[in-house]
């Protein structure tokens, strides 16, 4: 494991070293997290780790807080708010609660992509 990576890993993980299903969910919220916030996880975050600095502000739901500045006003808000929900459900502490990455994929695919492929499903058999 590479240096100052831990935030990376999944709670259970980090106590007890057994790689379990959901951890892999738990790292893809750390890293959409990243690209919501437009931060790093090793940057020091008004002088906290990064997870310290954004649990709060995702319990409180101030998603504004988390959202890069620089895209705020370039894209669309309600998509970057279903963004840092989808985070925030990847990011569960407990891992029975925490979404499976089958879940994920089906939450981050357009709901029209969803009814299309379905169609086309049925349509085959």
């Amino acid at each position: 494991m590479a240096l100052r990576t831990f935030e990376y890993l999944a709670p259970e993980y980090a106590q007890s070293g057994i790689d379990m299903s959901k951890a892999d969910v738990y790292s893809f919220g750390i890293v959409l997290l990243e690209l919501i916030t437009g931060r790093k996880t090793l940057e020091d975050t008004k002088g906290q780790s990064f997870l310290r600095w954004a649990r709060p502000i995702l319990s409180e739901k101030k998603y504004m807080e988390l959202i890069d500045p620089a895209v705020q006003d370039s894209v669309d808000l309600y998509q970057l708010f279903w963004m840092v929900r989808l985070a925030e459900q990847c990011l569960d502490c407990d891992p029975k609660l925490r979404m499976s990455m089958h879940e994920v994929w089906y939450m981050s695919i357009p709901s029209s992509t969803i009814a299309s492929t379905h169609r086309d499903k049925a349509f085959l058999h």
